[in-house]
């Protein structure tokens, strides 16, 4: 550092810092996110979740889905924000938490990000109506928008007890107990009116807080209309059953009755299936170093993992009708609403912290994929997207999901390296994307595109583009370059960029748009994007999912 850049430094430390300050308009964008309704949803429950070491209690969760008042009521008899007058004002603040003894706080993004996806961004048609809260159960307090200022910015206030829907009166009743509550308006859009949208929830609910609920955790999802009761679902520990052949072939002792693991029931025709013990195909803790002889190529990731076989329907019915035992009726709606049923879309391999997924169905089998099912505990070394509802790809996860594949593979369960994304081919997605480009003047006017004209695989010297918009008058591609890769892995997504940078040479353009399924860029590849955007050249990127829906 050269004498004059530490005499400005020396003097602009001893100038009063100021915080940064956010629009209404860009606080509201945090929503702009590749949420769903189960993933934004998850995002508010989380904040509850705790190590037993640090609360032993059991949490009750409330989600209220009001279809004619179009709202949304979050409420819970958690601990409630220590010193409100202090903390509510804070928790609005992007990147800043509270403190608490939530086990899956870690961007400071979280509840944020999910009030304004619920509330869809447009102040006209959703907005927060307010936080409230207590932990003491005698004092509430009220957070609520200042819309009168220009930036974002909140009202804390003295208010009354926290309400409940009481299931028993159906109606709403105050409780003076500690807790949160979280009431938004909501475009019509993010609410369901049939029954399948809250079945589909409860689903990936029930899936996502397996380890928690009954125990740790109790969760109601209450669906009003017409101002009554419609519906309701408690949510329940549904079972995982494995059929686990290893065990047998490996001489495995059962824990529960010390002697070895055997068939349930054999098959004595063509028409039946075996089933095997309840158990895993494999269990244990791979450490990415001892299966990587390079140094360079070490990642330190670490994972436990536990992962089986989930057995076949007729597999479970033919055994119950064998022992009678309930929890192997494939019949029942008991078991066809587990979402760790054979075939549910929640099959593969799921990355988990504490027990929760981050994202479902990795490292789908190239055979039995119906059927296989496990999880994957991130000891170290994998980060989760700001959204938590994925995991950041880098070239050190590349290199480390290759691996465990292949690891997979030699323990015979049969994996492709990745398949993190549903069965769509490129040539697919770039159809459909026309088609919505073409169609939707919302998608055209988020993209900062200009035109209604559009051609794929326009013929370059350097190659195909897979969309350009076009000037019909001039007959030669305008604007942006598009680019579709299914996945947005390390390699693909760079080859993506160079050859999006050839078409902009030839065409004499500097905008270049990357789509993929995956809700972001591997670090690794958006650091040198931002590098070749502070040098002139405007490339973005974005989620299929998210322009597809616009």
């Amino acid at each position: 550092m050269n004498a004059l850049s530490h005499t400005y430094l020396n003097q602009h430390s001893k100038n009063e810092s100021q915080p940064v300050k956010i629009t209404w308009k860009g606080w509201r964008g945090e929503g702009k996110v590749a949420y769903t309704k189960n993933t934004a949803t998850r995002e508010l429950i989380n904040n509850v979740l705790t190590d037993e070491t640090t609360y032993s209690g059991k949490v009750s969760v409330q989600v209220v889905f009001d279809t004619d008042k179009r709202e949304v009521t979050v409420t819970d008899d958690f601990i409630g924000f220590f010193n409100p007058t202090q903390s509510l004002p804070n928790a609005m603040n992007l990147g800043m938490s509270y403190k608490t003894p939530a086990i899956l706080s870690a961007h400071g993004r979280g509840m944020k990000t999910a009030v304004n996806w619920w509330t869809g961004g447009n102040p006209h048609e959703g907005w927060l109506e307010y936080i409230r809260t207590s932990n003491d159960g005698s004092d509430f307090f009220d957070l609520t928008p200042d819309l009168n200022n220009e930036f974002a910015s909140f009202y804390t206030k003295k208010s009354k007890p926290i309400l409940w829907y009481d299931l028993n009166t159906k109606d709403w009743v105050a409780k003076e107990q500690t807790g949160t509550q979280i009431k938004m308006k909501v475009p019509m859009k993010n609410l369901g009116e049939r029954v399948n949208w809250y079945t589909n929830l409860v689903a990936s609910l029930e899936a996502s807080y397996h380890l928690y609920l009954g125990e740790q955790l109790d969760i109601d999802i209450i669906w009003l209309k017409n101002d009554e009761l419609h519906d309701n679902w408690e949510l329940k520990k549904r079972d995982i059953i494995f059929s686990g052949t290893k065990a047998i072939q490996e001489g495995r002792t059962n824990p529960s009755t010390g002697l070895p693991f055997e068939m349930l029931y054999k098959a004595t025709n063509n028409d039946e299936f075996n089933l095997g013990p309840n158990t895993y195909e494999i269990a244990g803790t791979y450490k990415h170093n001892d299966y990587v002889e390079k140094k360079s190529d070490r990642t330190g990731i670490e994972i436990d993992y536990e992962i089986g076989y989930l057995p076949h329907n007729k597999a479970m019915y033919q055994y119950f009708e064998h022992s009678g035992d309930n929890k192997y009726d494939s019949e029942s709606e008991e078991y066809k609403q587990n979402p760790f049923r054979y075939k549910s879309e929640f099959v593969g391999l799921s990355y988990t912290i504490m027990g929760v997924p981050i994202k479902f169905g990795n490292y789908k089998a190239s055979s039995r994929s119906e059927a296989l099912f496990g999880t994957l505990e991130i000891r170290r070394g994998i980060e989760t997207t700001a959204t938590k509802d994925d995991i950041v790809m880098s070239e050190s996860v590349e290199r480390f999901e290759k691996d465990f594949a292949d690891f997979l593979r030699d323990e015979k369960l049969y994996v492709r390296s990745s398949n993190r994304n549903l069965s769509i081919s490129e040539a697919d997605m770039e159809e459909k994307l026309l088609e919505r480009l073409k169609d939707s003047s919302k998608l055209r006017k988020y993209l900062s595109i200009n035109t209604r004209d559009f051609d794929s695989q326009y013929a370059l010297h350097s190659g195909y583009p897979d969309i350009v918009p076009m000037d019909l008058d001039a007959n030669k591609p305008t604007d942006t370059i598009i680019e579709i890769k299914k996945e947005s892995t390390v390699g693909r997504m760079w080859k993506a960029i160079v050859q999006g940078q050839a078409y902009a040479y030839e065409t004499g353009l500097r905008r270049i748009l990357i789509v993929s399924m995956d809700p972001q860029l591997p670090s690794d590849v958006q650091t040198k994007v931002d590098i070749l955007n502070q040098n002139g050249w405007k490339i973005r990127y974005e989620s299929y999912f998210k322009l597809t829906e616009l």
